[in-house]
């Protein structure tokens, strides 16, 4: 949806002091992978065209900030954007241009400072609202997350995420504990021997010789399945996903780049019935302890929804909106990562939802700690 001018340059404001060289407070469609449609903005005073997907988060498309916005420069497959004169914005003068803005004039005018709304008067951005409501239900945003250990392989990490869609967090938990119990694995890194690899996981699952319900029953004590509609055994999707990430050489942390799997190690993952969505795949990340991921689940999307008073809010879009949110609160809260917001966002929904059980009875894992 597009954006107003006064939300554009809002959103310029809240990055105003962050990335450096031509990236400093500008949007960008560096590391844009495959979608040339998406905007990036930084996420800290560092970032430039030269760093990782993770240092970037994504701010929405061209479609929502044009004709807002200015190309100012091209840098290879790197396009930075700046905020517009509001003038030359409103007026018929200034054009959509095609995805990448190619049509664009590099500005004559120096960029104007955005207003703050009280000096605009302007109706608060989404980002605004959600950060508005962070701030009212979330408490100490600088506290430290609950003291959970990493779990002693990724392996663990992929049978939470992929047992983690749609259900309660226990039954998940349960699943760990009953494989560590059967694989005679220490659930926990701190005291395990060594950190157990993919490769070992698979190859006590293939002595099931993908016989699904006998692994469901013996290794997890869980026959829940993806889906209820079609979906497989959940320990059969755990199977496949790691035999993909067995297939790519992921067999530790150390392996796990920091912006993510390969594309196409990616694209494997999602294609493992139920894997579609990409929830799973990006709880994995987490756990593995990527801290600029977000899961879109129902807590998440719920939470977001309340922010912007709205019943009905997309897992990609409660996503971008939420890591938005923690850029824009980073000058307050220099330790806050998307990921741990998102931490604290799903806790304090699902306290709200279970105001009956004692408080820290459950909260989702926080492996991934800055």
């Amino acid at each position: 949806m597009a954006k107003s001018y006064e939300e554009v340059a809002e959103m310029f404001k809240s990055i105003a002091n962050l990335g450096k060289g031509v990236h400093r407070g500008a949007l960008s469609t560096t590391r844009a992978n495959s979608d040339s449609r998406k905007l990036y903005a930084p996420n800290s005073p560092n970032t430039s065209e030269s760093m990782p997907y993770s240092a970037w988060n994504v701010v929405g498309t061209f479609a929502d900030v044009a004709p807002h916005v200015i190309l100012f420069k091209e840098i290879g497959e790197s396009k930075i954007y700046h905020l517009a004169p509001a003038a030359a914005s409103k007026s018929t003068g200034l054009t959509g241009g095609d995805a990448g803005g190619r049509n664009y004039a590099e500005p004559q005018a120096p960029i104007p400072q955005a207003q703050t709304h009280a000096e605009r008067k302007a109706p608060m951005s989404e980002v605004d609202r959600l950060v508005q409501h962070i701030r009212k239900t979330l408490g100490n945003l600088d506290a430290p997350l609950p003291d959970d250990e990493w779990y002693s392989s990724l392996a663990l990490c992929v049978i939470d995420a992929v047992y983690s869609i749609g259900v309660r967090y226990e039954s998940v938990q349960a699943a760990v504990i009953n494989f560590c119990w059967w694989a005679h694995w220490e659930k926990d890194l701190a005291k395990a021997p060594r950190e157990y690899t993919i490769s070992e996981f698979v190859t006590l699952l293939d002595s099931f010789n993908r016989d699904w319900e006998k692994m469901a029953d013996e290794a997890f004590s869980n026959r829940q399945r993806t889906s209820t509609r079609g979906g497989i055994l959940k320990a059969e999707a755990v199977f496949k996903f790691a035999k993909v990430l067995k297939q790519y050489g992921i067999e530790k942390y150390e392996n796990i780049p920091p912006e993510g799997l390969k594309y196409k190690a990616t694209a494997d993952i999602q294609s493992i019935t139920g894997q579609g969505s990409g929830l799973s795949y990006k709880y994995f990340l987490m756990l593995a302890g990527n801290t600029r991921e977000v899961k879109g689940d129902r807590m998440v999307t719920r939470f977001v929804g309340e922010a912007l008073g709205s019943p009905v809010i997309s897992s990609d879009i409660a996503e971008d909106l939420v890591r938005a949110a923690a850029t824009a609160l980073l000058a307050e809260h220099p330790n806050l990562t998307a990921y741990k917001l998102d931490n604290l966002i799903w806790n304090y929904q699902r306290n709200k939802e279970e105001v009956q059980k004692a408080p820290g009875s459950c909260h989702r894992a926080s492996f991934g700690r800055s």
